[in-house]
């Protein structure tokens, strides 16, 4: 989803904007390891909770990313206990003459060549916090001059309909759903039926092509690794041959 502001300062709906439940804190970006511990507790008791906000993901996201784009951490406060936590990353983007000043929430806001896009996007909180959280950020993003929000690969839920709430005093807002492509592997088993009989004729003759072309450099097998530290070989090797690629 992204909202646009019609003349540069946010403007965000009087309803969502007032009388925020939560306080928020922002640190900086250098302040993650201190931040790190709280996120992961978070996230352990968030429903909202996902492989992409997992403190392992945001961990390795900053320290790839954190340098150049300076993220800023939120932390949602009540009563001195942290209710929800979330990143807003600052990027300008230049249309003709014109530089777009747009926010990104958590981990989004790289280039597109760089980013690892990131989905399944949500606001991380305490259970029953999500739509005071987002009335917080709302509070938050109307003292920060910005052209656009991009809320990206966010999840539909109370966090983002509070959100679309808030934003709705903007000058516009759009949203644009892609759908998420997966296989039921469950209904697979009981229809008995081979995984590329579900594909399409061209879809199958591609696999098939690729398959023949691996083996010509020998025989195609699946080892499962047996522990962390095998695992963790493997994932090595897999980043050199991504790198050459």
């Amino acid at each position: 989803m992204v909202a646009r502001s019609t003349d540069g300062v946010a403007r965000l709906a009087g309803g969502v904007a007032t009388a925020p439940a939560l306080s928020v804190r922002a640190l900086p970006h250098t302040d993650w390891a201190e931040v790190a511990p709280i996120w992961s507790e978070i996230f352990r008791v968030s429903p909202y909770s996902s492989f992409f906000l997992a403190p392992e993901w945001v961990s390795a996201w900053m320290s790839v990313f954190a340098s150049r784009l300076r993220p800023e951490i939120l932390l949602f406060e009540s009563a001195g206990q942290t209710m929800g936590v979330c990143l807003v990353v600052s990027a300008s983007e230049r249309r003709g003459p014109f530089l777009v000043r747009r926010l990104h929430l958590n981990t989004a806001g790289e280039h597109d060549d760089d980013s690892p896009c990131v989905e399944f996007n949500d606001l991380l909180c305490r259970d029953g916090f999500a739509v005071p959280m987002a009335r917080a950020l709302c509070t938050w993003l109307a003292s920060r001059e910005w052209d656009e929000v991009e809320l990206s690969g966010f999840s539909e839920g109370p966090a983002l309909g509070a959100l679309r709430e808030g934003f709705a005093g903007l000058g516009k807002v759009e949203q644009t759903s892609h759908e998420s492509y997966f296989v039921d592997l469950a209904k697979l088993r009981n229809t008995k039926r081979d995984f590329l009989a579900t594909l399409s004729r061209n879809r199958r003759y591609q696999v098939r092509r690729a398959i023949k072309a691996y083996e010509a450099l020998g025989n195609v097998v699946v080892t499962r690794a047996t522990g962390l530290s095998e695992a963790l070989a493997m994932l090595e090797q897999m980043i050199v041959l991504h790198q050459r690629s």
